[in-house]
């Protein structure tokens, strides 16, 4: 039986390239613009890209030239955009200036010269950043978090600037740099005392400034972002202990979506910082009050899973208790089993990050989480996991493999109720039809199925006898430049040969020689797969 943990090692190499993936199908899993509701949308002028050439601009006879509407017509557009952009700057400039002169920082007047410049960053589809940036916004935004004192005035004009800069951190890297000094600053606010609709703002740019680059999230985490953002998620969240729609405070648990939300940018990658998740009182409750609740908000669900999945993607998921983990799948399970009720065919991106805790929890948790899947509500989580296969996303795919991968690993009987689920149709077609990275986990769970068998013949038979398509296509794992799959070739190849009677004729006839000396002679593979490969020719083809 393979190595979970080993499993695990290799599959937090792929996390950073899949979350690209995801981000790229799932809404809302990138950086967030606050829009203003009582504001119309409004496109941005794009800049044009160089400038007019010499000949371009020379008078010319429109009546003999096809093509003169089309060159007129560009440089009305080029000029329009021309004016938009100058008014813009014009109006940009302008609130600066107004917030420059008004005085008290915090008082009523620089508090409508705040809500101006928020309201210009806050009406464009994408905010004027760089306009912005050299017209002197942010200097003055951050003066704006910190008035000399805190009234309900002063409250409102810091978090119309913490809405002004929330907007300006979805810009480019350089924005974001611009930025990142206001960070000590909110991160302050998320833990005072102005309420959650302020705290939920500066959570908020704190999330896009993090979404931003690696670099910038562990400036956040230096200046202490993690431990505000865990107190906000447990404090928004209690409303849902009581149990009642009508006590539910809306307010507290939007805040709480957007805490989860910036929490699961900070936590990407395996470090330190999660630790801090388990020593805040509170916190683990807090996921399993909402994860559990039948009334908690389903963004706020979502949120709280994919939080959970950065934390179980750790060394930490040990400080889990077995009660709370086997809680967690339980109530994880359900989950899934309720969106793919409700989701009829519409995006079930949704289901990503609570089947990634299913394979965290595999992967990682060990003997207990080897219980869970040998018992009856672990063959209802399979169950539902697999059901989770047919919905023919990609990123959804992969979990799905994935997970069931891992399970199969835990062991002798989790592997049993893999194979009696539904699975082996959906990984057979996922290995003949789907890309590399689904089709070489659902190699990964097909070779553990077999490995778990006292007799894998039997099932090798079922499985590859007669399907010219389905050994070629694992034996084309051997050929992709990545360790994990050419392991997986190999391993592929040796039970074929062992187990088989005929399998030396089956590998060969489908190309395995050739397979093989490729790895033996392929200079991007590790040394002990190239020596397993010649073991194997040497062994079986040697004259």
């Amino acid at each position: 039986m393979s190595n979970p943990m080993a499993n695990k090692k290799k599959r937090e190499h792929e996390l950073d390239e899949h979350d690209r993936v995801v981000s790229s199908v799932i809404s809302n899993r990138g950086k967030r613009l606050r829009r203003d509701p009582s504001a119309a949308s409004i496109q941005c002028p794009k800049a044009t890209v160089g400038e007019p050439t010499s000949e371009a601009t020379k008078p010319f006879d429109v009546s003999n030239d096809e093509n003169a509407t089309n060159i007129v017509m560009s440089e009305d557009v080029d000029v329009d955009r021309k004016v938009e952009e100058d008014q813009i700057r014009k109006d940009l400039e302008g609130a600066v200036r107004d917030i420059q002169e008004a005085r008290p920082v915090g008082g009523k007047t620089h508090l409508n010269a705040v809500h101006q410049l928020r309201h210009i960053l806050s009406t464009y589809e994408e905010p004027p950043y760089k306009i912005a940036v050299e017209s002197g916004a942010i200097p003055v935004l951050i003066e704006a978090l910190q008035p000399p004192q805190m009234d309900s005035v002063a409250l409102e004009t810091t978090f119309q600037a913490s809405w002004a800069l929330t907007n300006l951190a979805v810009g480019t890297s350089q924005v974001v740099e611009a930025i990142i000094p206001a960070a000590p600053i909110l991160i302050a606010h998320i833990g005072g005392d102005g309420g959650f609709a302020m705290a939920e703002q500066c959570a908020w740019a704190i999330g896009n400034m993090g979404e931003e680059d690696v670099e910038y999230r562990a400036i956040l985490i230096a200046n202490g972002a993690v431990r505000p953002l865990i107190r906000l998620f447990t404090r928004a969240c209690a409303s849902l202990k009581q149990g009642k729609e009508s006590k539910l405070d809306k307010e507290g648990l939007s805040a709480g979506e957007t805490a989860a939300w910036a929490l699961s940018i900070l936590f990407k990658g395996e470090g330190e910082e999660v630790n801090a998740f388990f020593e805040i009182d509170g916190a683990m409750e807090a996921v399993m009050t909402v994860l559990t609740s039948q009334i908690a908000p389903v963004a706020l669900v979502q949120e709280t899973s994919w939080l959970l999945s950065r934390v179980t993607c750790s060394c930490s998921v040990h400080r889990i208790s077995e009660d709370q983990r086997r809680s967690i799948l339980d109530a994880e399970a359900m989950q899934l089993r309720v969106i793919l009720d409700t989701c009829q065919g519409e995006d079930v991106s949704v289901l990503i990050p609570i089947l990634r805790v299913f394979g965290n929890i595999a992967s990682y948790a060990g003997p207990e989480a080897e219980e869970f899947f040998s018992s009856d509500p672990g063959y209802d989580a399979i169950d539902v996991i697999v059901m989770c296969g047919s919905t023919k996303q990609y990123g959804v795919e992969r979990e799905v493999a994935w997970a069931l991968r891992g399970i199969c690993q835990l062991g002798h009987a989790p592997a049993m109720f893999v194979k009696k689920s539904s699975a082996i149709p959906l990984l057979k077609k996922y290995l003949k039809e789907e890309p590399f990275h689904v089709k070489k986990e659902a190699a990964g769970v097909l070779i553990s199925i077999c490995s778990a068998e006292k007799d894998p013949g039997e099932l090798l038979n079922h499985l590859f006898a007669g399907d010219e398509v389905a050994i070629v296509k694992m034996l084309s794992l051997m050929k992709a430049a990545h360790k994990d799959s050419i392991e997986l070739g190999i391993q592929f190849v040796k039970m074929m040969l062992q187990y088989l009677p005929k399998g030396k004729e089956v590998i060969e006839h489908a190309g395995g020689i050739k397979a093989l000396e490729e790895v033996q002679y392929h200079e991007g593979v590790d040394g002990t797969s190239k020596e397993q490969a010649k073991i194997l020719v040497n062994e079986y083809w040697s004259v």
